[in-house]
């Protein structure tokens, strides 16, 4: 490509002959330029294609190819962006670990998929992203301005966190005609289910899943009970050493120990102890509501059932997080403009949202939702109508419950989970988490 400087003070030092043949030569230079399709050329107007890398989350339901055909969609869209997949390659429950050692080496992804986007923004990873009217029409906007009156990401999806799924052929081999809701009810579920030689549950304790099922199981209590418990966390006005936590622990420790979670549970990892539960091998599986739009979930050869998490009075409370899993753009990228397009089609365009709500069973947080709509399956169905009739307590796990946990508190619940399903204490569960908040409580 030529670039032409052409300085207009000269102009007049050259003579008329010579003004004409510069003319004509530039005249015959632009009618030598071939005509490029929109995204090269457009109105006399050279577009270069600019790259940006889109750090994903891959999943047993969001694969790589979930995530190869938004970025084709969204490259037919705005053909003058290229988008370069940059795959989060962890075992934990989600990239931030990645992230952080990205960001420590100074390659941070121009858009990421991030899920505890208070520690990016506090490290100045992430930029204020622009509320226009689409934005607007989130629901929930106002929940996601942070306190220095900045968005910093784009999400429109509420999910469920909270469910057991369970096998109904398994159910009625055993004889259980009634689902349980108070804890009591379900420890004779597992009774029966152990009779009739069927294992009653299958968790992942390999990795980060053991963490997360240990917080949608204690947290019908523990967070019901108080709202603002990582709030007073950090005041010193409760600890996980309190009676709820104390409970909680002592109860999923018991779980295994009396073998309602599956015994070679230390064992298998999130992809693993999914696939024991579709095999038929266990009869329930506790999970959030992404496993429900799973492709393996609807072929199984029995029908999948829901149900809320049990309850000492047996009160019915999921938790469910909204708008916590949105797509941020770095501080520092040479393409803001080509990443804001990106994270706000990933975050709020028709196509991809309702593709993920589809395959994570979530709703949408938009106005507009009639725009967002799917053919739920079955399971989905289920969980729409749970959902409906349930007391739903927002957040759990490393969303806020009145304040954020301190960074990697995940990992730590994790490791406690792990301690419980491996013969350790209790007290030693508690104390891996309480201590680890006081250690890197800002």
């Amino acid at each position: 490509m030529v670039n032409i400087n052409y300085d207009c003070n000269k102009e007049s030092k050259i003579g008329g002959i010579m003004k004409k043949v510069v003319l004509l030569t530039l005249l015959i230079l632009s009618l030598a330029v071939p005509v490029y399709t929109a995204g090269t050329v457009e109105s006399g107007k050279t577009s270069e294609i600019v790259e940006i890398d889109f750090q994903i989350w891959v999943t047993p339901n969001l694969t790589v190819e979930y995530w190869e055909d938004l970025v084709a969609d969204f490259h037919k869209k705005n053909p003058d962006i290229k988008v370069n997949l940059v795959q989060a390659i962890t075992g934990e429950s989600t990239a931030d670990n990645f992230l952080r050692t990205r960001l420590a080496a100074g390659n941070f992804p121009d858009v990421c998929h991030v899920f505890t986007e208070d520690m990016f923004i506090e490290a100045g990873a992430l930029m204020p992203l622009p509320i226009d009217d689409d934005v607007k029409r989130l629901r929930n906007l106002k929940g996601m301005i942070k306190d220095d009156g900045n968005l910093y990401t784009y999400d429109s999806i509420t999910l469920v966190h909270g469910l057991i799924y369970y096998n109904k052929q398994l159910f009625e081999k055993a004889g259980i005609t009634q689902l349980p809701k108070t804890q009591a009810e379900f420890d004779v579920v597992c009774e029966k289910l152990l009779t009739a030689g069927i294992v009653p549950i299958s968790v992942a304790g390999a990795d980060w899943t053991s963490g997360f099922v240990f917080s949608i199981l204690s947290a019908p209590q523990v967070y019901y009970n108080n709202t603002q418990w990582y709030k007073d966390r950090n005041a010193k006005k409760v600890s996980f050493y309190d009676t709820d936590w104390t409970e909680s622990a002592t109860r999923f420790k018991n779980m295994y120990e009396k073998g309602y979670i599956y015994k070679g549970a230390p064992a298998m990892d999130y992809t693993a102890s999914q696939q024991f539960f579709l095999d038929g091998k266990a009869a329930m599986y506790p999970m959030g509501s992404w496993f429900s739009g799973s492709p393996e979930a609807l072929a199984t050869g029995f029908e999948i059932g829901v149900i809320a998490p049990p309850t000492k009075d047996g009160g019915s409370y999921l938790a469910a997080i909204a708008n916590r899993n949105g797509y941020g753009v770095s501080a520092k990228t040479k393409h803001p403009e080509a990443a804001i397009a990106l994270a706000k089609y990933m975050g709020l365009d028709p196509y991809p949202v309702s593709k993920r709500l589809a395959l994570e069973g979530g709703f949408s947080d938009m106005e507009n939702a009639e725009d967002y709509t799917y053919d739920m399956t079955y399971i989905q169905n289920e969980i729409n109508d749970l959902y409906k009739n349930t007391k739903v307590m927002t957040n759990n796990y490393n969303h806020p419950i009145g304040a954020n946990p301190p960074d990697g508190f995940t990992d730590s619940m994790t490791r406690a989970a792990q301690t419980l399903l491996t013969g350790g204490s209790v007290k030693a569960a508690l104390s891996e988490m309480e201590n680890y908040w006081t250690a890197n409580q800002k």
